[in-house]
């Protein structure tokens, strides 16, 4: 029984490492689509974020860019991509590309592709791939070994 609900669990966890990465290079490359604009920003601040796993607390920098995408409109907004330190964000000038519907969505060429071909993500699904054969084969022996 104790190889059928550890093998439930690894599978359980399995799905959910591949479903994640999906979801993250999905978002990635409509992102890419929608941003089809170009224009000139300035790297004018960088606002911490922290994300809370289990028992860590894990912080990322976000550069805060001013941009000008009309003649009127100035805007100020944050990049989805964070980084470890401040000084790893990238500025003080960059050429960003907008969604021309939603001028605040913003990507940085170059930037969003290393996410998307980065080790993380594919390790990410591997891991979660390895996890579902695994949890699968151990679901099998608790079965054939409980009969």
């Amino acid at each position: 029984m104790t190889f059928i609900i550890f093998g439930a669990v690894l599978v359980f966890i399995g799905a959910c490492f591949v479903a994640g990465g999906h979801f993250v290079q999905k978002h990635q490359r409509n992102l890419q689509e929608r941003c089809t604009a170009t224009v000139e920003a300035e790297l004018v601040d960088t606002v911490p974020r922290s994300t809370r796993y289990s028992d860590t607390t894990h912080i990322t920098y976000h550069g805060v860019y001013a941009f000008s995408p009309e003649e009127n409109l100035h805007l100020k907004s944050q990049n989805e991509i964070g980084y470890a330190t401040p000084e790893e964000a990238l500025g003080p000038h960059v050429t960003i590309r907008y969604n021309p519907n939603k001028p605040a969505e913003f990507i940085i060429p170059g930037e969003s592709e290393e996410v998307i071909q980065s080790d993380l993500l594919p390790g990410f699904k591997r891991g979660g791939i390895a996890m579902l054969v695994g949890g699968v084969l151990l679901v099998v022996v608790g079965l054939v070994v409980g009969m």
